[in-house]
């Protein structure tokens, strides 16, 4: 590759990474606030949706639904506030940025999933902005290094390990 082409000079790519970082919380945020949406929708709908003469809400498995959608949501907000909250140098660290990525995407997937069970077959429609919000919350996993390739980086730093995927 010609040297005008380098981002970075020779050798000093693992300095780059640090960005990478600061994406990663950047992207849970993201995805966060999708996660909030849809659960705002959610929320919103089933206290207007009636079923059997009363309205959604009323029924105890979606009180238990919204109830484990908001622990998802705060505890991925707690966990992206202490990511970037204790940041050196204006980058979070690796474990922090990459246990962040991981949990912020998995709940948000499972709140925009959730959000789009508790509409049925209305959370398909466009028109009820759930099924959007869950594509978009799918892509957020796979951009910025997939959440599998997160997890056999964290583990590598829990034990001290680097798994090479290749070998």
């Amino acid at each position: 590759m010609p040297k005008a082409n380098l981002l970075v000079p020779e050798g000093e790519f693992a300095a780059l990474t640090h960005c990478y970082n600061l994406e990663r919380c950047g992207g849970t945020g993201a995805v966060l606030g999708i996660a909030i949406g849809a659960y705002d929708r959610a929320l919103e709908y089933v206290q207007t949706r009636q079923q059997f003469g009363k309205p959604l809400v009323n029924f105890q498995a979606v009180q238990l639904k919204l109830a484990d959608m908001a622990a998802q949501i705060h505890a991925a907000r707690l966990m992206l506030y202490d990511a970037l909250s204790t940041a050196e140098g204006h980058y979070p660290s690796p474990i922090k940025a990459s246990i962040t990525k991981v949990f912020g995407n998995e709940a948000a997937k499972y709140v925009s999933d959730t959000a789009l069970q508790l509409f049925g077959g209305a959370g398909y429609l466009k028109e009820s902005g759930i099924e959007q919000r869950y594509r978009v919350v799918r892509g957020y996993s796979i951009a910025g290094g997939p959440l599998d390739i997160h997890r056999t980086m964290i583990a590598g730093w829990l034990t001290g390990q680097r798994f090479s995927q290749w070998a």
